[in-house]
């Protein structure tokens, strides 16, 4: 899990046991509409992030959207280093806000980016690996 190998320190409930706890608590709808809100059109209720966090045991909740996957080709013009050679560059660029659930208000944003370049004869990096760095990188960041 991202968020134990970046920071061990946090205590988390990932989302399977926390959408169990959100079921048992008839909060089913409300955590189903909190992450179709949040990803469609980043607006949370904080009623219903007071709600959750009350139902899930956790103090803190992390909502990440993913704002970029670019894939771009660059061509070297250094003639004399690399004789015309292309490259490309490959990024995933989440964000993410942490939510107090007592309070129900965004206490932190961030973001967190993966980045390869890849030359014409290196295997290119897939999605999955540069979602992966992202996220990293934006657990990472959190306070």
């Amino acid at each position: 899990m991202v968020v134990r190998e970046a920071r061990a320190d946090l205590a988390i409930i990932p989302p399977g046991p926390a959408l169990q706890r959100a079921y048992e608590a008839g909060l089913k709808d409300a955590y189903l509409a909190l992450r179709r809100e949040s990803a469609e059109a980043g607006l949370v209720d904080p009623a219903e992030v007071r709600q959750l966090g009350k139902a899930i045991g956790g103090r803190y909740l992390l909502l990440t959207h993913l704002v970029r996957f670019r894939s771009q080709t660059i061509t070297d013009l250094r003639i004399i280093v690399s004789f015309g050679r292309r490259f490309w560059e490959q990024s995933v660029e989440l964000l993410g806000e942490l939510w107090d659930t007592e309070r129900g208000e965004v206490v932190w944003a961030g973001h967190g980016l993966g980045v390869s370049f890849q030359g014409v004869y290196d295997q290119p990096a897939t999605f999955v690996d540069l979602a992966h760095q992202a996220s990293v990188n934006l657990v990472k960041a959190l306070p």
